[in-house]
C-alpha cells in the first residue's frame, strides 16, 4: 500500500510488508525514501529501526544458510548412496520410472546410437546435426534445430554407459546460488552400473579417447581428422594430416603427409599416402589380426593378470605417503615454533631445506599413484576391448570406419613406405 509524501517533508514513506528486500534498502536511503515495515512496525530512518533491521537480516541470512547447508547435505547423502536423477524431459535415451529410476526410450535410444555411430564413422558435430535435421528428428529440448554443442554433450555424458558422475558442480555462494565447475574442491562419487546403457562401455571410451585425438591434431572435430589423428610420423614424431592436391583442376587428389615435412632445414622423409592406400593396408592388417584372435585374447588377458598385481606399487605409496607425513611434521613444527632464531639466515637455510623435503615426497606421491591410477585404467579398458573382440568381425572385406576407430591405437608411418598398424591391445602389424 502505497502514500502519497507528507506533506512539508523532504522524505517520501511507503507502508510495505516483510517480503520487501531489505538489500534494497541502501539504495531507497539514498534517494531520501523511507520504507516502513508494517508488520514489524520499523521505519527505516529510525536509528533503532536499523539496528533491527540488520539484527533481522543477520537472522533471515543464518537461516538461508541453514536451510542451504541441509540442502547440500541431502543432495550429499543421495550421491553418497548412489541416487540421482536428471531433468527426464530434456534428457535424450532415457524416461522416469515408477520408482525414478532409468528407463530406457526405445525411439530415442536409436537416436542416441545414431549420433555415436556417425562420431565413429568420422562425421563432425555439424554434420551430424545435419542429418538429423534432414530426418526430422527433434533435439532433447523437442526444437528442431540441433546444435554441435548438444551433440558433443551427448558424446560425452557417461550415463549413456550406464553410469554416473555425481557432483559435478556445487554451489559456491547460498545467497547469490552461483555455482562452479568442480575442480577438486569437494568429493565427487562416480557410480558405475547403476542403470541399463544405451552405448557399451568400451564404445563410450573409444569415443572419448577420439574427441581427445581429433582436437590433439588440432583440427577439434573436423570428419577428415579421424583418419589423420592416428598417423604418425616416424621421422619426428608429428601427425599427418590431409592436403589438397591441385585443388582447382580435374586432378584433384586429397593425400596424408606428415604435417611438419616442411617446417625445418631437413624435411621429414616420409611418404604420403592416399585415402585408399591406408583403407587397404588396414584392412590386411586387420584381417591378419583377427585371424589370430583366439591367441590375442589369450595374451590379452595374461596382460590383464600382470596389470592386477598392483601389491608393489600400492607398498612403495604406502611407504612414500608415510615419509611425507613425517617430512609435513618436521616442517610445520620448525614454522610454528616461538623461537628468537625465527626469520635467521640459519632458520630460513632449514626452512627452504625442509620445504624442499617435503615437495620433493609428494611429487613422488603423486607420481606412484598416477601410476597406479593409469595401471588399473589400462587393465579396465583392456579387459573391455576383450570383450569387445568377441563381437568384432573375423574378416573386413570393405573398409569400415568404426572399425578403424576402435580397433586401432595409432599407426607409424616408416621411411619405406611401411606402416605399422599398433591395436589397442597393443599388438603391432607392419604391413
Amino acid at each position: 500500500m502505497f502514500y502519497d509524501a507528507y506533506a512539508g517533508k523532504s522524505t517520501t514513506f511507503f507502508l510495505l510488508s516483510s517480503f520487501f528486500s531489505v538489500s534494497s534498502l541502501p539504495i531507497v536511503k539514498e534517494n531520501g525514501v523511507e520504507v516502513y515495515f508494517e508488520k514489524e512496525n520499523i521505519w527505516t530512518f529510525d536509528g533503532k529501526g536499523e539496528v533491527l533491521l540488520t539484527i533481522m537480516a543477520s537472522l533471515a541470512q543464518e537461516e538461508s544458510r541453514s536451510i542451504s547447508e541441509n540442502v547440500t547435505w541431502g543432495h550429499r547423502k543421495r550421491f553418497e548412496d548412489g541416487k540421482y536423477s536428471v531433468a527426464y524431459k530434456q534428457f535424450l535415451g532415457y524416461d522416469r520410472g515408477e520408482n525414478g529410476e532409468f528407463i530406457i526410450n526405445p525411439e530415442q535410444a536409436k537416436t542416441v546410437r545414431f549420433i555415436y555411430r556417425r562420431f565413429l564413422e568420422g562425421a563432425t558435430a555439424g554434420q551430424i546435426c545435419k542429418e538429423l535435421m534432414d530426418h526430422g528428428i527433434l533435439s532433447p529440448a523437442g526444437k528442431p534445430k540441433w546444435q554441435p554443442s548438444t551433440i558433443l554433450s551427448i558424446l560425452t555424458n557417461e550415463k549413456y554407459k550406464g553410469a554416473a558422475l555425481l557432483q559435478k558442480t556445487y554451489t559456491v555462494d547460498f545467497l547469490t546460488k552461483k555455482t562452479k565447475a568442480y575442480e577438486g574442491e569437494l568429493t565427487m562419487y562416480y557410480v558405475e552400473g547403476s542403470h541399463e546403457a544405451i552405448i557399451s562401455p568400451i564404445e563410450w571410451d573409444i569415443v572419448q579417447e577420439e574427441i581427445a585425438a581429433r582436437k590433439r591434431v588440432g583440427k577439434a572435430l573436423s570428419a577428415q581428422s579421424f583418419m589423420s589423428c592416428k598417423l604418425i610420423c616416424e621421422d619426428c614424431g608429428g601427425y599427418f594430416g590431409a592436403k589438397v592436391w591441385h585443388s582447382n583442376s580435374p586432378y584433384r587428389k586429397v593425400i596424408y603427409r606428415c604435417n611438419r615435412k616442411y617446417d625445418g632445414e631437413d624435411k621429414c622423409n616420409t611418404p604420403h599416402f592416399t585415402e585408399a592406400e591406408i583403407q587397404e593396408l588396414f584392412l590386411k592388417a586387420y584381417n591378419t589380426y583377427m585371424g589370430d584372435r583366439d591367441r590375442i585374447i589369450s595374451d590379452a588377458q595374461m596382460m590383464v593378470e600382470t596389470l592386477s598385481d598392483t601389491s608393489k606399487l600400492e607398498g612403495q605409496l604406502q611407504k612414500r605417503k608415510g615419509d611425507l607425513d613425517e617430512a609435513a611434521d618436521l616442517y610445520r613444527m620448525l614454522v610454528t615454533q616461538d623461537s628468537a632464531a625465527t626469520g635467521t639466515p640459519a632458520f630460513k637455510k632449514q626452512e627452504a631445506r625442509l620445504y624442499e623435503n617435503y615437495s620433493r615426497l609428494n611429487d613422488k606421491v603423486n607420481e606412484l599413484s598416477d601410476q597406479l591410477t593409469e595401471k588399473r585404467n589400462r587393465r579396465h579398458r583392456l579387459l573391455k576391448y576383450i570383450e569387445s573382440l568377441h563381437d568384432r568381425p573375423l574378416a573386413l572385406e570393405t573398409w569400415d570406419n568404426s572399425m578403424w576407430v576402435i580397433m586401432i591405437d595409432h599407426c607409424v608411418v616408416h621411411k619405406d613406405k611401411t606402416v605399422t598398424f599398433v591395436f589397442r591391445d597393443g599388438t603391432e602389424i607392419t604391413e
